[in-house]
């Protein structure tokens, strides 16, 4: 062991370690975000001052929507007032757009939009018909301007079935009732009441509790809004028999009849022409027309039979005479009542057949009256008028001689038809809400 004691080493003072110095590029990097971070922040303290409200900055306008449904013989004039609309630049507006603001279908779904902020409405959306939108904004200065778009319509088949109550009403099982809403429900019990009013003749009285199914044609607009287009079949169950009937077009003239398995027409018998010399019409049903008297634009819910005085008017059909009176702009007229809501007109007579009162019972081509040209009429002719509950009806769009069976022209696509609407039929009752198809 040595004696010089512990070894102490003088390790000195560490040298200073001088500063990182970073390359050029790598500071040429930071120059570039310094200078990037820099412009960001006055770019945002900029953009934050003028999002700022001003005198010459308009708020951003924010809307709520409201659909309204226009009433029974409510003018959309009215409508438009009650909600502080300007009715006349609107009514302008449509004039422009070749819109007739009295003819909107019933029950017409209105949408209004409000501004939040001002509680002024400053859009409004309505169908000016079964095709077709109108869309009107009002501009900053009070203006309105419309546009008129066509509708894009999707189609699905659906199956609906329930029971009858009294008078054909018709009630929707729970199901399909959930499955297509209250409206839908309402606009196909009018449907096949009305179809069973007349264009389906049943032999036996339908009593309550009896049951139906039927194929019916739903379509959805782009706007979301629904409707029942068409009744495609229907399926009667009654206590004693079965019955069933196909919507199909008869002959290349003939829009649509219903027919049963053996293409036997199922309608009721009226006469497209009640003049004994049958006739060609003059003037159609229109939604709109020149009143040849009166000068002014009105409805012309029938049809007109130019005949010469005196030609010989009969019933398009058996029935009831209502009424047989005169005074009203149709002069000496009659309604004839043929049960289950169908009744039909004839005016401007000369005179009453004999016989022909309150009352009375008519048989299908009975002669009750003679043509004339009482009442508001510049010319001999018949004003014919076909009505299902009182409500006015086209006869252009219906087959109302249903003693024609299916043309045999026409009897391969009808088997094709009944054989699709009989499956679709056929189908367990939990399926039918979610049928589809294109009609």
């Amino acid at each position: 062991m040595s004696d010089r004691g512990p070894i102490l080493i003088d390790r000195g003072t560490d040298p200073p370690v001088p500063p990182l110095k970073p390359s050029r590029p790598v500071r040429r990097v930071l120059v570039v975000f310094a200078v990037a971070a820099v412009v960001g922040a006055i770019l945002w303290v900029a953009n934050d001052l003028s999002s700022a409200p001003s005198a010459d900055t308009p708020m951003v306008r924010i809307a709520r929507p409201t659909v309204d449904t226009l009433g029974v013989d409510e003018p959309i004039g009215d409508f438009l007032a009650r909600r502080h609309i300007d009715t006349a630049r609107v009514f302008k507006a449509l004039a422009a757009a070749r819109v007739n603001p009295d003819a909107l279908p019933l029950a017409s779904r209105i949408t209004t939009m409000r501004e939040v902020a001002t509680d002024v409405v400053s859009m409004v959306a309505f169908l000016s018909d079964d095709d077709h939108r109108v869309s009107l904004r009002r501009g900053r200065d009070g203006s309105w301007t419309a546009k008129v778009e066509p509708m894009a319509w999707t189609s699905r088949l659906q199956i609906l079935e329930g029971r009858f109550g009294s008078d054909l009403s018709v009630g929707l099982d729970t199901v399909q009732s959930a499955s297509i809403g209250s409206a839908l429900g309402e606009a196909f019990s009018a449907q096949l009441s009305e179809i069973l009013a007349w264009q389906v003749y049943v032999p036996r009285r339908i009593i309550a509790g009896d049951r139906f199914r039927a194929v019916v044609t739903v379509q959805q607009a782009s706007d979301g809004q629904q409707r029942i287009r068409e009744v495609r079949a229907i399926e009667l169950g009654l206590r004693d028999r079965g019955l069933t009937a196909y919507r199909f077009s008869s002959s290349a003239s003939a829009p649509f009849a219903f027919f049963d398995d053996q293409g036997r027409a199922l309608g009721r018998p009226f006469m497209r022409a009640p003049l004994a010399t049958g006739g060609a019409t003059s003037s159609p049903y229109l939604e709109n027309r020149v009143h040849p008297v009166l000068g002014t634009v009105r409805a012309h819910r029938g049809v007109d039979f130019p005949a010469p005085e005196g030609t010989a008017i009969v019933a398009a059909a058996a029935g009831l005479v209502r009424v047989a009176t005169t005074g009203n702009d149709l002069g000496n007229y009659i309604e004839i009542n043929h049960g289950s809501g169908v009744t039909t007109r004839y005016g401007h007579m000369s005179r009453f057949a004999d016989g022909i009162a309150d009352g009375a019972a008519v048989r299908r081509a009975q002669v009750i009256g003679y043509v004339g040209h009482t009442g508001l009429a510049t010319a001999p002719h018949l004003h014919y008028e076909f009505r299902v509950h009182g409500e006015p009806i086209d006869m252009r769009l219906l087959d109302i001689d249903p003693e024609r069976p299916v043309d045999p022209i026409f009897r391969p696509a009808f088997e094709t038809e009944r054989q699709r609407m009989r499956a679709l039929l056929k189908q367990p009752a939990e399926r039918a809400p979610s049928v589809s198809g294109q009609p």
